[in-house]
């Protein structure tokens, strides 16, 4: 399915896929205005219906394990209580990212900002602000039938000079300045940002081998 994917899905059989869309964004900031959006949430809201047709038609041979899987509710027990979950492959599921990038595939390559990249459901679109307002609520609009939502607190702007944000929904976004910009937790240029992430890693391997000496040999 990675050729289906790539180049714009990173989320499925693309090795390294987040170190990626760093170097396609080196000088998207000088011309283009910069979103990131959050859906919420990537596996469980994702209708059964939406999966079972798309594992039909485009994961033949998968069908059978995902129809014997997701036909009917899964059953969640907590102490005494059991709780049916009805939607979308369970977390932990190996095919749960392939499934849900599969039903999303339509929506997403029918976007039509200059620059689209996805990784499972965190969705980056680059362009002037017309395309990239339009295409957000493209996805607002299918993606809620779906059973995705997009989550405007944790959605980003990203621009070099001010924006003028003129769209309201994208005016409710967080607008984060270029130096500090970060993707899938990756900063993405030189800066206080890389260095603050570099003492953070160092920090934490100092820790890992302070530590090391508790574990017997």
């Amino acid at each position: 399915m990675a050729p289906l994917f790539g180049p714009r899905q990173l989320g499925v059989g693309i090795q390294g896929a987040a170190r990626q869309p760093s170097t396609l964004l080196a000088t998207t900031f000088k011309v283009w205005l910069l979103t990131i959006l959050w859906l919420n949430s990537i596996l469980p809201t994702c209708s059964a219906v939406c999966i079972g047709l798309t594992c039909c038609c485009q994961l033949e041979t998968a069908y059978p394990s995902c129809l014997s899987s997701y036909s009917q509710p899964s059953f969640f027990y907590f102490g005494s209580h059991v709780i049916l979950s009805p939607k979308g492959p369970q977390q932990g599921d190996p095919l749960g990212p392939l499934l849900f990038c599969s039903t999303i595939h339509p929506l997403f390559t029918s976007l039509s900002s200059n620059l689209t990249l996805g990784y499972l459901d965190d969705l980056t679109l680059a362009g002037p602000q017309s395309a990239v307002a339009a295409d957000i609520q493209q996805v607002i609009a299918e993606g809620s039938k779906m059973g995705l939502r997009l989550n405007p607190s944790k959605c980003e702007v990203i621009s070099c000079p001010d924006p003028n944000i003129i769209d309201q929904t994208m005016s409710s976004f967080t607008f984060v300045t270029v130096a500090d910009a970060t993707l899938l937790g990756a900063p993405l240029f030189p800066g206080k940002v890389l260095d603050d992430t570099w003492l953070a890693r160092c920090e934490e391997l100092k820790r890992a081998v302070d530590r090391l000496s508790l574990l017997s040999a």
